[in-house]
């Protein structure tokens, strides 16, 4: 049964995540990039506080300036993609976004000096490949493109 749900959860996940693109594009259509990025994140912000307020008590300054620190890197990630949404289509934001799954090994053998593995690369093939399948028309790469490819 815990196997079932694993699906679903993981199903809606998906699902949610995919959305978002369509979702964003619309939203960014009448609000500014950065002002629905605001009211986005600020709605997020209340509802943790929320459900975590108890844990805070326990945050220490070390961990503050860790969070802001990888916090401005998420900024800025959100940042390219949703400015980058305003000149593509949301199929090219949600392939170009998945692209880093398949970026990662190869960021990460070069900041570790480790040769990637052969079925590393074999699974990255195949992820481009199948994100290709499934996301384009046609290709075509547009400014928005390049924003959210610095994102991904």
């Amino acid at each position: 049964m815990n196997l079932m749900k694993d699906d679903i959860s993981l199903l809606m996940v998906s699902f949610f995540w995919g959305i978002t693109f369509v979702v964003v594009k619309e939203a960014i259509e009448f609000i500014p990039p950065f002002s629905f990025l605001f009211y986005r994140f600020s709605i997020t912000f209340l509802l943790l506080l929320l459900v975590s307020i108890g844990r805070l008590k326990n945050l220490d300054l070390e961990t503050l300036k860790s969070g802001i620190f990888i916090g401005s890197f998420l900024f800025l990630g959100y940042g390219f993609q949703t400015v980058g949404l305003r000149e593509t289509t949301p199929a090219n934001a949600g392939f170009i976004t998945g692209l880093s799954v398949v970026i990662v090994p190869f960021v990460s053998s070069l900041l570790l000096k480790l040769k990637p593995q052969k079925n590393v690369i074999a699974g990255v093939i195949l992820a481009t490949a199948g994100l290709i399948f499934l996301s384009f028309q046609r290709f075509m790469i547009s400014y928005g493109d390049f924003l959210i490819l610095l994102c991904a």
